[in-house]
């Protein structure tokens, strides 16, 4: 319930109410009552309320469903290769890089941008969760198939590790774009910082896998399959995904 009020009569209501607005002029008793205080006159700025609520609703929604989908994904990965390929198909130290470059974009998506709904919205955390978790199994099903492919092909177990971490890298930063917005990932995007994270996190992680710093070296060729793999993943999964979300 939300209200507006001015008056020394109006201060209980205010209290009780769920979002109690005081206007500029109203008295000091209701606007220690009242949830936020306007400092304009009129009543404009409840849109600009209503606006950063909706942005801060938006991108708490991107972070739960990147962090849950990524987390998600990285254990199911590696648990089922362990279980049908008898290794795990990523080193340690891939592993390690992979949370950092993951960290880093994380704390930018505060600084994203964001499309205003202009309608309620309900914080449903376990379906969230959900929606998270079928994000992850539908990267964690194309990587598996990408990894069986790699094994039955000849490819070496270091090589394998190295292109399962560039598969992870590349579906973390195609999360985060794929979450983020209501329209197809690459119809939108994001704000400069995060999508200047990204590059570099991307461009790193090739460095890191042709140079064969940290990891097993893998060629060019095996990189632009790997990053090919991904992008097909991500039209896929978004094809089915942005539909799911728009009847949420």
């Amino acid at each position: 319930v939300g209200m507006t009020g001015d008056g020394v009569n109006d201060a209980p209501a205010l209290k009780q109410a769920e979002v109690g607005i005081a206007v500029s002029n109203a008295a000091d008793v209701a606007k220690r009552s009242g949830k936020m205080v306007l400092l304009d006159d009129g009543l404009g700025s409840i849109v600009k309320i209503l606006d950063a609520g909706h942005r801060v609703y938006q991108r708490m929604t991107t972070w739960s469903l990147t962090k849950l989908a990524r987390t998600a994904e990285l254990t199911m990965l590696l648990t089922f290769g362990y279980l049908f390929f008898d290794y795990i198909p990523m080193a340690l130290n891939a592993m390690v890089i992979y949370t950092i470059m993951n960290n880093m974009v994380t704390m930018m998506i505060g600084t994203d941008r964001t499309h205003i709904t202009y309608k309620p919205e309900n914080w449903n955390m376990a379906k969230l969760a959900k929606i998270a978790f079928s994000l992850a199994a539908g990267w964690t099903l194309i990587g598996i198939g990408f990894v069986w492919f790699l094994n039955t092909h000849g490819w070496s177990h270091g090589a394998v590790s190295t292109m399962v971490y560039v598969y992870l890298v590349l579906s973390a930063m195609l999360i985060v774009l794929i979450t983020r917005t209501r329209k197809y990932f690459w119809q939108d995007y994001p704000s400069k910082l995060v999508g200047s994270v990204q590059i570099a996190d991307v461009l790193l992680t090739f460095i890191l896998a042709l140079c064969g710093w940290a990891m097993v070296q893998i060629s060019i060729q095996n990189l632009a399959i790997t990053v090919i793999v991904a992008i097909i993943a991500a039209i896929i999964i978004d094809l089915i995904y942005q539909p799911v979300m728009k009847n949420r």
